[in-house]
């Protein structure tokens, strides 16, 4: 199998810093026809947490992600000539000193230097020629350097910072080639002549020329050189490259916003005149995205002072003598120069229904017409530059500048914590398509717990992704740790809240439990539509689904005539039954039944939806605790019995041999290699222990991690700490093996085959006598055939073991265990699933065939520790 798409995550966010967000221009040509070019607007950003860097490109009608996996990242940094697209190339920094300078197009590695800083490198920027990179970051003494792209080796350390440097940025037109630093000192220092490099010193000394007052967070340069933008706590300053200074009045920073942290140039413009104009957008705490304007604008000041004489008096002094009386007047000199003066052409909000502190912007890159703001949450918000008629103050009609919104980029920035899977196109009958919506959760930031749960839909057939979306509406305030498919209609969700909450899969929204706590009456329970538990659940699971259809007739007279005969309006109600397994783990577990209403009507053929109930008076509690033989631990002062402590529980109900229905339920145990298997009585609906699932060669640290259990109810696999799958069965398909491959063990449960439940199942194929990862199991599911099942490790490998029990209807053992394995996620696959696709137009799909093919046609999607959505399909033979 192959990757056939990726929801990739989103960058890494902290509250406080920036984000490292790049943009850069390319030109795909078509060597067919060289007219029809296409032009690219790509971008790219980093995820800590997943220890990857991100290269995203805009196609016209989708979006080609690169990634490239460098440990203990921080920063990244393109470079791309528009015309080159063999120097298409990327430098990323990391926490260790470390630089890799990789591909754009394969993301693959081209150069690793190590240790190129004492400390972590905070961010990255290659020199005009793509010949060096400049790094900034933390170390002993230097905080700044130059280094040689090809050797790794220093050209010249930038020296001069007296603290960690946050920025660095170098000249992108040519020589003089210069360096511009911004470090926690508040500084911005000029570098020129390298290498090796010179500071340069300004003009006037005694004025602050060079400083802000608060961190500075960015700083790029314009694309010919002149001017360079300085992003901080304090606002925006504007610097004049040759005068070293900034461009407003008396100094002072330009544009002065509140704490900005991010600021990109856009691509020069010129207006009628030829004249350059200089455009720029910034990102910052107060949630907005602007476009700024450098404009030159006529002023006058003073170069001196003119002494004029105004009248020459004659007057007597005491002696009787004439003398002149002149009077002068002072005036000032003026003179007229252009001044460059920095002014907001447009603003656009990224603040959503309700504002939070999520909102703010931390981090944007731009082109000429593009520009990618990111936000405090991971959002990446996408807008467009246009241009738009205008009237400026004389009424006059002028051109302007305006940011529109495209599109949104979501992702998870933090290893995602549940995943399930909804098949919405079976309710359809117009498409024969199938589409899944994937649910995924996550938290947030580090600082803040909230979960994150994002929505994607995904069509096998055509391996595209399609309408992403957060849920946002009465979404739970803590870490959600489960998610299951509650009948294609409803998903229910638990987590650190201590509460089973239910969300719509049409609304994507979690429905409101509109409880009045204050209210001690207990009738109001019933109206609830979510579970408080006393303590915090473990796992939860589908024990069954099912649904009643009822039909009501009614007769309805037209009031404006009623003479007409009366029509009959036919409601058909769909009341769909669901009952779900919440585990603890300290023994317990409870079996909660819910109820959603459908309906629809003949008459105007608009379907029409119920609430949600929850039914209260039926809840079960199963206590594992006191219904199985506790052992007894012998301590040195005490004897005291041995704890049930709980890791995962299943459920199945299937059709018995009788004609009734049969429900079992499995629970592993979380410190030791014992699964305890319950039944409910059809009769009375109690629900006591049947046996006790041991090993006799397993080891003392071995644990369960997880359980599933057949859709037939004859297999349960179960998955531990010691890296494998165990496979049990019922005694009822011993006809599976042979008399001659029976061992001892299984001779002796044969003779007590009344008592027992399930037994060890060895597969057909002794080549696989054991199903094994390299790491510890976390998930495992069945097939829908009841003879293959899907396994997924903390060694990053998801792996389909096909055919690994005959089917009920065929004796033959031609078919052999087929074990498929996928490279998945790195750092580990937490959730994995089997996508199905319509098999009736499959003119090679045979039912009654041996081999599952069902499962191996399936597609497949893993999530883990590197915070992305990965789909897999089979590659065309």
């Amino acid at each position: 199998m192959e990757q056939t798409q990726i929801l990739p995550p989103a960058q890494t966010t902290k509250r406080g810093e920036r984000a490292h967000v790049h943009a850069f221009s390319s030109l795909k040509n078509n060597e067919n026809n060289k007219d029809e070019n296409e032009s690219q607007f790509s971008f790219t950003y980093v995820n800590e947490n997943a220890g990857k860097a991100y290269a995203v490109t805009f196609l016209r009608t989708d979006k080609k992600t690169v990634e490239h996996a460098h440990a203990k990242i921080t920063c990244v940094c393109p470079f791309a000539p528009p015309f080159d697209t063999k120097k298409h190339m990327a430098a990323s920094g990391a926490s260790d000193g470390s630089i890799q300078i990789w591909s754009l197009e394969t993301g693959a590695l081209i150069k690793r230097h190590e240790k190129v800083l004492a400390g972590p490198v905070r961010d990255v920027c290659w020199s005009f020629d793509g010949a060096k990179v400049l790094l900034a970051g933390e170390g002993r003494e230097q905080f700044a350097k130059c280094v040689d792209a090809e050797t790794g080796t220093a050209v010249k350390d930038l020296s001069g910072a007296t603290r960690a440097c946050t920025t660095v940025c170098g000249s992108r037109k040519g020589k003089p080639h210069r360096v511009i630093t911004g470090s926690e000192d508040f500084r911005v220092r000029f570098y020129t002549g390298g290498p090796p490099f010179q500071l340069e010193q300004r003009e006037r000394a005694k004025r602050r020329t060079h400083t802000h007052e608060k961190y500075i967070n960015e700083i790029r340069m314009s694309r010919d050189d002149k001017y360079v933008l300085s992003a901080a706590g304090d606002g925006i300053g504007v610097w004049d490259v040759e005068t070293l200074e900034m461009v407003g009045d008396e100094g002072r920073v330009a544009a002065k916003d509140g704490s900005t942290y991010g600021v990109a140039w856009l691509d020069d413009d010129e207006d009628e005149e030829n004249n350059t104009i200089y455009r720029f957008v910034s990102s910052g705490a107060d949630k907005m995205v602007k476009l700024w304007k450098v404009k030159d604008v006529v002023r006058e000041r003073q170069v001196g002072v003119d002494v004029e004489i105004v009248e020459i008096l004659k007057k007597t002094d005491e002696e009787g003598e004439e003398e002149d009386d002149v009077r002068l007047v002072v005036k000032p000199k003026t003179e007229q120069h252009v001044a460059k003066h920095v002014t907001l052409e447009d603003a656009y909000s990224c603040c959503g229904a309700e504002t939070n502190v999520d909102d703010m912007q931390i981090g944007v890159c731009a082109s000429a017409e593009t520009v990618v703001s990111c936000g405090l949450s991971g959002k990446m918000t996408v807008l467009d530059v246009v241009e738009v008629d205008d009237k400026d103050e004389f009424g006059e009609r002028k051109k302007k500048k305006q940011l529109r919104f495209r599109e949104e980029i979501l992702g998870h920035s933090r290893p995602i914590t549940a995943m399930c899977s909804v098949d919405v196109s079976s309710g359809s009958s117009s498409s024969t398509e199938k589409k899944y919506q994937v649910w995924t959760a996550s938290i947030r930031r580090e600082d803040d717990p909230r979960p994150k749960i994002l929505v994607c839909e995904y069509v096998p057939e055509t391996k595209t992704i399609e309408n992403v979306r957060e849920v946002i509406k009465n979404t739970p305030l803590k870490k959600v740790t489960k998610l299951v498919n509650c009948g294609n209609d409803i998903v229910a969700a638990i987590g650190f809240d201590d509460h089973l909450r239910f969300a719509s899969v049409i609304d994507m929204a979690f429905i409101d439990d509109d409880f009045d706590n204050s209210n001690d009456n207990n009738d109001q329970e019933c109206h609830r539509r979510a579970v408080k538990f006393e303590q915090q659940p473990i796992d939860v699971c589908v024990v069954s689904v099912s649904v009643s259809i009822s039909q009501d007739e009614e007769e309805e007279e037209e009031e404006e005539e009623p003479l007409l005969p009366k029509t009959t309006k036919v409601t058909t109600k769909e009341v769909h039954h669901c009952e779900l397994m919440i585990t603890f783990a300290n023994g317990l577990a409870k079996l909660v039944p819910i109820e959603y209403e459908k309906s629809s009507s003949s008459s105007d053929n608009n379907g029409g939806g119920g609430e949600l109930k929850i039914l209260f008076d039926k809840i079960q509690q199963i206590d594992v605790r006191t219904t199985i033989q506790t052992t007894t631990i012998q301590t040195t002062t005490t004897r005291r019995k041995k704890e049930v402590e709980l890791s995962c529980g299943r459920a199945v109900q299937f059709s018995s041999g009788g004609g009734g229905e049969k429900t079992l339920f499995a629970f592993g145990c979380a410190d030791e290699a014992a699964v305890y298997i319950f039944e409910r009585r059809n009769e009375d609906g109690v629900v006591e222990h049947k046996q006790t699932l041991e090993r006799s060669n397993a080891s003392s640290s071995c644990n369960i991690t997880c359980i599933d259990f057949a859709p037939n109810g004859k297999h349960l696999a179960v998955g531990d700490s010691n890296r494998e799958i165990v496979l049990w069965t019922t005694t009822s398909n011993a006809e599976d093996e042979d008399e001659d491959d029976k061992d001892e063990e299984e001779r002796k449960q044969e003779e007590t085959k009344e008592e027992l439940f399930f037994r060890l199942l060895k597969p057909r194929d002794r080549r696989h006598s054991k199903f094994l990862h390299s790491s510890r199991i976390e998930d495992v599911h069945w097939s829908r055939s009841s003879t293959s099942f899907l396994s997924c490790s903390l060694d990053g490998r998801a792996k389909i073991w096909r055919n690994v029990v005959r089917k009920s209807s065929s004796k033959s053992s031609a078919v052999k265990v087929v074990e498929e394995d996928v490279n998945a996620v790195r750092g580990g696959v937490r959730f994995a699933q089997l996508l199905y696709v319509n098999n009736e137009n499959d003119e090679n799909f045979d039912k009654e065939n041996e081999d599952d093919l069902e499962t191996a046609n399936a597609h497949l999607v893993c999530v883990g520790a590197d915070c992305a959505v990965r789909f897999f399909g089979h590659t065309p033979s």
